[in-house]
């Protein structure tokens, strides 16, 4: 009976093991992806697309994400006059929050 129970207490560690390991990397790759591959993912995005459907110039400075906290911060955001250098709207700092419980509550919270 003894060792019965051991086989099993075993295999049960041997199988928490994984998931941990399985945990451990989706919060690694989570964190990769979220602070180091997406900002210049949708800098680039968010450059073309707003160039595109507003026939104006635009540049972003920086874009940084927080894929913990769901927030994101644009920085030095510049849209030009159309055929002209001179500067149509500008902002330094665009905050946005996207609440973890929206999410939850299927409402949008910014």
């Amino acid at each position: 009976m003894n060792k019965l129970i051991q086989t099993y207490q075993n295999k049960l560690r041997q199988h928490l093991k994984w998931i941990l390991i399985g945990i451990v990397v989706f919060f690694l790759f989570f964190t990769l992806i979220g602070f180091f591959a997406l900002p210049p993912v949708l800098k680039f995005i968010l450059v073309n697309k707003l160039s595109e459907n507003l026939l104006r110039e635009v540049t972003i400075t920086q874009i940084k994400v927080n894929p913990y906290v769901l927030s994101l911060t644009v920085r030095g955001l510049l849209v030009k006059e159309r055929g002209s250098p001179e500067t149509f709207i500008s902002c330094e700092e665009i905050f946005l929050n996207l609440q973890s419980l929206s999410a939850l509550k299927m409402a949008l919270v910014l």
